[in-house]
């Protein structure tokens, strides 16, 4: 990915963010994106350092290191460019979760908001 790239992504992402809903649980942000997996309609994270599945998914420790993006959603295209702009750049990410999707790992929270430090 080419730097006028990701400094675009970053400059969109940096308007939207946070992209506020309710729900439930909030990740720190002091979280780093290790990983991306794009799928269908569907993007998920893993981020160090773990936090302790409030959710209650049955994911076991996956679902404390994971967490899935429902890409259908209307706002979740300004949540993957700030997803990407954290990736690439490094930056430091809070996620906000509600509720469980079986979709991936046998059971990951979802992404309802994403903050970069």
């Amino acid at each position: 990915m080419s730097l006028r790239r990701v400094l675009h992504i970053f400059a969109i992402a940096s308007l939207v963010i946070p992209v506020i809903a309710s729900g439930s649980s909030q990740v720190p942000r002091n979280r780093t994106i290790t990983l991306v997996y794009q799928y269908g309609n569907a993007t998920v994270i893993q981020y160090t350092p773990s936090f302790t599945n409030t959710e209650g998914c049955a994911g076991g420790d996956v679902a404390n290191s994971y967490a899935y993006l429902d890409t259908s959603l209307p706002t979740s295209k300004y949540m993957i460019a700030a997803i990407y702009t954290a990736y690439a750049t490094g930056k430091k990410v809070g996620v906000g979760l509600s509720g469980c999707t079986n979709n991936f790992g046998g059971g990951v929270p979802l992404i309802y908001r994403v903050e970069l430090e």
